[in-house]
């Protein structure tokens, strides 16, 4: 597993940016040299992350209800 720091690239890393918990860092200010270049991937990586959260909520869900939902899925009202 990689432990580079994300804006200077030095070896033993261990602090990760709060928002996405994947990109790591010396320390904070590593994190907030780096920002403007990470910020887009950040936000990508959380919305990436919020959407495997809503289809593993769905999923549970689905088991509750005995595979009901899935049978919904295409039907028109």
């Amino acid at each position: 597993m990689a432990t580079a720091c994300g804006h200077c690239g030095a070896a033993g890393a261990e602090a990760r940016c709060s928002k996405c918990k994947q990109e790591l860092y010396c320390g904070r200010e590593c994190q907030v040299a780096g920002w403007k270049a990470h910020k887009a991937v950040c936000k990508e990586r959380q919305q990436e992350a919020e959407l495997a959260e809503m289809e593993a909520h769905i999923a549970g869900l689905d088991a509750a209800c005995g595979g009901g939902l899935g049978k919904l899925k295409g039907k028109k009202r």
